[in-house]
């Protein structure tokens, strides 16, 4: 497990059910949590500049309710940061964004 980078979890189950299953959640809480989150980031892509037009003509992607603005700053349009998630176009003003 250790050469696949899966982190190994000991726990006693010398003692009641209860007490096991408490731990076993206790210690396996954090990878729970960052899960989704780790998912989610799966779901995004970047458009590339030059297919960008073949994504906005599909009937499958559609921009997203912000249109071509940046979600974090709606005063901004630039359209050379594409973002796919979830089969919408987002325009970010960066690349960090």
């Amino acid at each position: 497990m250790t050469e696949q980078k899966i982190p190994v979890i000991v726990i006693d189950a010398d003692r009641p059910v209860q007490n096991v299953f408490l731990e076993l959640c206790y210690n396996l809480k954090p990878f729970l949590e960052k899960r989704a989150e780790m998912i989610e980031k799966k779901l995004t892509s970047v458009i590339p500049e030059e297919q960008l037009k073949i994504y906005e003509r599909s009937s499958v992607y559609k921009h997203s309710r912000f249109g071509k603005k940046c979600p974090s700053d709606l005063f901004s349009q630039n359209l050379q940061n594409c973002v796919l998630y979830r089969e919408r176009i987002y325009y970010a003003k960066n690349e960090e964004v």
